[in-house]
């Protein structure tokens, strides 16, 4: 995608990259020509096969604004959402400069259980990059800003996000579960957490959301999601995420029913929610054979 301002949405993408090659994502943006881009209602499934992440913004410079908002994407090789930045230098030397706000939330991102099972069978090596990645991986510098609310993420083989380098990160009403082999939150370079309101479960690794760079508004418990069996987040009546995020994160206007929004990306009780995930499981039915009719009258005569 190259473009001075664009509009990416009510795609379905699926099994993309070709073998042996395993650079290409489904959905990728790189260097500095996509301007201020909105993604979104996007459905993305099996990148995993040949590919790399399911959406992928890299080395991103300039002034820009990039949301990716209320997308779901399944079953990545690598990370289901990756963004990176080039370093403020290297923005400079590019006769630019580094001023990128990306804005991550309402995703649904995750490994469906046949996938587990298909991995865990012996025929995947887990070496190198083989497999399934993080939810969410930033690779962002400073001065950029990363906003990461109101997501869910489960059964990733990393983490719900993993972040390097030193750019301010916000997180906020994100649900993080059963990561097979990593913990909810890794952050590494200099950056320092900002995260809360948050529920975290299931991971194989300590949570990190109750550690002292968290906030006094997470916890730990089950969000207990529909039926996460088939895919189903929606949370059931009794959920600790209903009612539990913050109201506005980060001064962004949500909209919820109830005292306070859910933490997560669907909110309990609203029928919009309740069709969209309705909406994405239909989408995940493939076609199997496709016929291309000629075009009448044939505009090129």
């Amino acid at each position: 995608v190259a473009a001075e301002a664009c509009i990416i949405e009510d795609n379905f993408i699926q099994m993309m990259g070709q073998a042996g090659d395993e650079t290409k994502s489904d959905l990728q943006f790189n260097g500095t020509g996509i301007g201020n881009t909105v993604c979104r209602y996007n459905f993305i499934a099996r990148g995993w096969v040949n590919g790399a992440s399911g959406m992928e913004a890299k080395d991103l410079y300039g002034v820009m604004c990039l949301d990716i908002g209320f997308n779901t994407v399944s079953d990545c090789r690598e990370s289901q959402i990756e963004i990176s930045t080039v370093s403020e230098s290297q923005a400079i030397d590019a006769g630019s400069e580094l001023d990128v706000v990306v804005t991550v939330h309402h995703n649904i991102l995750y490994n469906t259980i046949q996938q587990m099972e298909w991995a865990n069978s012996g025929q995947w090596s887990w070496a190198g990059q083989g497999g399934p990645d993080d939810a969410i991986e930033l690779k962002m510098f400073a001065p950029s800003t990363a906003f990461v609310y109101n997501n869910t993420a489960n059964r990733n083989r990393g983490e719900f996000l993993e972040h390097n380098n030193d750019a301010d990160t916000i997180c906020r009403n994100n649900i993080a579960t059963n990561s097979y082999s990593q913990e909810d939150y890794d952050f590494r370079g200099t950056l320092q957490p900002d995260v809360d309101f948050s529920l975290s479960f299931g991971n194989s690794q300590p949570e990190i959301i109750m550690d002292i760079a968290s906030g006094p508004f997470s916890a730990i418990d089950d969000p207990l999601y529909v039926n996460a069996d088939n895919d189903d987040y929606a949370l059931s009546a009794g959920s600790p995420a209903i009612d539990a995020g913050e109201v506005n994160p980060i001064d962004f206007q949500l909209f919820f029913a109830g005292d306070a929004p859910d933490i997560g990306a669907i909110e309990f009780g609203v029928a919009d929610f309740e069709t969209s995930v309705n909406k994405r499981a239909e989408k995940k039915i493939v076609a199997t054979d496709f016929v291309l009719h000629q075009n009448y009258p044939n505009p090129f005569n």
